[in-house]
């Protein structure tokens, strides 16, 4: 009898087990949302794009998931489960393409933005501190540069146009579709087309490398920095690479 009571509890225990492990895995949903946008600077045959990635994970319950499709088309997505950001730079030239990954962190507030060019360096404040773009990696700048660039009235959040001997252009989501292109030489060009990320058919904004002579190279969507899986695991892993 003993042993018959023992295997009924281990019975009703492994049970409870099974339900519990269906409920979790059956009954949930696990998804991964993109959101990304950045800043292209150029100037003579040189060009910089900074491109923020934001990339989070949710663990959503079925009912929680409808609603957040709900939210999700009034522009109102819940809270993520995991989020990585990513800042990365990339640098045209004649020369070539330099890549950098230039900032890896969980908090969108701590990115830098708001890129501002003064001569041939570019400006931005890192952590409320003026930094700059020091060819491979943000510096902070010297008590000179800080003197010489003044504070953040210096550095303006949102520019399309000249700035000091510069252009400037915003690169996100907009009220619909929309392309503009940057000439780097006269046979380089960069080309940006970028859509309302909820309600666009152009997804995500795509920009594409184009030499004379030569068919265009897409780098991808956006959604992994200028190419690479738009669906990779939430461990940090930084996007790839493909504008050659």
């Amino acid at each position: 009898m003993a042993k018959s009571t023992k295997a009924l509890i281990v019975v009703i225990l492994l049970a409870g087990i099974c339900v519990y492990a269906v409920h979790a895995d059956f009954y949930h949903v696990y998804t991964l949302r993109d959101d990304n946008g950045g800043e292209i600077l150029w100037s003579g045959d040189q060009a910089y794009l900074f491109m923020t990635e934001v990339r989070r994970g949710y663990r959503l319950s079925l009912p929680d998931y409808a609603w957040a499709a709900v939210g999700e088309y009034f522009n109102a997505p819940p809270l993520p489960t995991d989020q990585r950001v990513f800042l990365s730079v990339i640098h045209v030239s004649p020369a070539g393409v330099e890549r950098h990954l230039a900032f890896v962190t969980n908090d969108t507030a701590t990115v830098p933005r708001s890129f501002t060019p003064f001569g041939k360096t570019i400006y931005t404040f890192c952590g409320g501190v003026l930094c700059k773009w020091a060819g491979d990696k943000f510096e902070n700048a010297t008590a000179e540069e800080q003197q010489r660039v003044g504070g953040a009235e210096q550095i303006p959040p949102d520019i399309d146009g000249p700035i000091n001997g510069w252009m400037k252009r915003g690169i996100g989501s907009v009220a619909g579709d929309f392309q503009f292109s940057v000439a780097v030489t006269d046979r380089l060009s960069l080309k940006v087309s970028q859509g309302n990320i909820y309600k666009s058919a152009t997804d995500s904004a795509i920009v594409s490398l184009t030499r004379a002579g030569a068919l265009p190279k897409k780098s991808g969507t956006l959604t992994a920095i200028l190419g690479g899986s738009a669906r990779k695991s939430m461990n940090g892993d930084c996007p790839r690479y493909s504008l050659d």
